[in-house]
């Protein structure tokens, strides 16, 4: 982690390339990590009701190994699938989710 010092410094040279202020600058950045957030909550609330529109349980634990691969190809799809909600830790993960390869056998 950067120290306080040469993040300032930091700072201070992307505004100067940017041609803002250091305070705007920060807000500018600000602003841009919460775009960030709100957009990778609705591509989780999209992949939730997608999941649960076809069958599949949203906790990656109960996937099959073949799914487990298929996402591991898919970018970011595991490292967002932490965030939803049945991905907490349990103790029986399987108990209250349908797996997928329940669906495959429907």
């Amino acid at each position: 982690m950067p120290s306080p010092e040469g993040l300032r410094r930091r700072l201070e040279r992307e505004a100067e390339l940017n041609r803002r202020s250091m305070n705007a600058e920060i807000i500018s950045r600000l602003e841009s990590s919460f775009r960030r957030q709100e957009t990778d909550e609705l591509i989780i609330e999209a992949i939730n009701r997608t999941l649960k529109a076809l069958g599949i349980s949203n906790d990656p634990r109960t996937w099959s190994p073949e799914m487990r691969a298929w996402a591991a190809q898919q970018p970011g799809l595991l490292g967002l699938s932490r965030y939803l909600p049945e991905a907490q830790p349990s103790e029986n993960p399987t108990e209250s989710a349908s797996t997928d390869k329940e669906e495959d056998s429907k």
